[in-house]
């Protein structure tokens, strides 16, 4: 939210840049039991990021944590971004 980014997919992987710069570069979407993407970058402290792709009634909702681990001490996303059709 308030934070736009470009995101390119190509060939299964994904780079997303924001106003402050590179945010992950040709990281592969890793395809979870539940039908969901998964996308997880760590490029040093206060550089990594995980993401869970979903669709919900024709958007693709992403949720974005710091790290996977974060999920276990934080299940709700730090930010949530959605893409309507």
């Amino acid at each position: 939210m308030n934070k736009p980014e470009e995101v390119t997919f190509k060939a299964g992987r994904v780079s997303i840049v924001n106003a402050g710069g590179m945010v992950c570069e040709n990281e592969p979407l890793v395809p979870q039991k539940d039908g969901s993407l998964a996308l997880s970058w760590d490029y040093g402290p206060e550089k990594t990021g995980y993401e869970v792709w979903t669709i919900k009634g024709g958007e693709l909702v992403i949720n974005r944590w710091n790290s996977k681990a974060e999920i276990e001490t934080r299940p709700m996303p730090r930010r949530v971004g959605t893409i309507a059709k």
